[in-house]
């Protein structure tokens, strides 16, 4: 099964290879304020756009896997454009971590969520 048929396009910028999403239907987030804290920057350089910033683990317990949803609105506030960010590290209890990633730089508007995380057991 191709890349197409699964619905997935793949597009190079800012010299990074994107993988994206349709926008169509819902995606799960969550959405955990007691969770997590997110700190978050759009820096646009010529036609390249990035997100940066820094998720904070709030909770008592290490956090695996943390992966962001960036999504981009237009000025009606619709999702255009969708990418997704991977935390630079494990989050400890009580930790940050760093993220980075390109987007379309299209956006009037930006949000950035916690797409999905593993909850590391305490012993």
């Amino acid at each position: 099964m191709s890349a197409m048929s699964l619905g997935v396009m793949a597009r190079s910028l800012c010299g990074v290879l994107l993988f994206t999403a349709p926008v169509s239907g819902q995606v799960a987030t969550v959405t955990d304020a007691e969770r997590f804290a997110i700190d978050w920057t759009v820096e646009r350089k010529g036609d390249c756009a990035w997100v940066t910033g820094y998720v904070s683990n709030r909770t008592d317990k290490a956090m695996t896997s943390v992966r962001l949803l960036i999504e981009e609105l237009d000025e009606s506030g619709q999702v255009a454009h969708t990418a997704v960010a991977f935390v630079s590290a494990d989050l400890s209890a009580s930790s940050r971590a760093s993220f980075r990633t390109a987007v379309a730089g299209t956006g009037a508007r930006y949000r950035v969520t916690v797409r999905s995380y593993n909850g590391v057991r305490s012993r």
